[in-house]
């Protein structure tokens, strides 16, 4: 029986990013999803709760986003963004845009949605494309 009560749990978690990324993506010119298949995995989740759960987490989202949109500057809204989800559960989801990246912790607990947001700036080598860390040449498997 607590198995059955941790997975309601962990697919209503998984339904709550599901409709982060997707009402969150709405706000900007566009959005591109870095993770098709764990994409689907958080769509079939959010397939999987009850019409009025889902209209509950939606409302909570769209109020919470509304809440910090003004503190955030109107050009990262603009932008064409890529969006990546993190931790094994997907519980955080990232948007990076040209400059800065906006992460943001979704929690279920108590039937209740609850957020986390920081908008960070990215490094002078990971703006534009780049990336923090070289990557190291292969070795070919001789």
């Amino acid at each position: 029986m607590k198995t059955m009560v941790n997975n309601k749990a962990a697919i209503k978690q998984k339904a709550l990013d599901y409709i982060m990324y997707m009402i969150l993506a709405s706000y900007f010119n566009k959005a591109v999803c870095q993770s098709p298949l764990r994409e689907k995995q958080l769509f079939l989740c959010y397939k999987d709760i009850k019409l009025d759960e889902q209209l509950k987490m939606e409302e909570a989202c769209i109020r919470y986003i509304e809440k910090f949109q003004k503190a955030v500057p109107e050009s990262f809204w603009k932008q064409e963004v890529e969006v990546h989800f993190k931790g094994r559960n997907a519980s955080a989801i990232e948007v990076h845009g040209n400059n800065q990246i906006l992460c943001v912790r979704t929690s279920y607990e108590k039937g209740k949605p609850q957020f986390q947001i920081r908008l960070l700036t990215k490094k002078a080598d990971e703006q534009k494309g780049g990336t923090s860390q070289k990557k190291r040449p292969r070795k070919n498997a001789a």
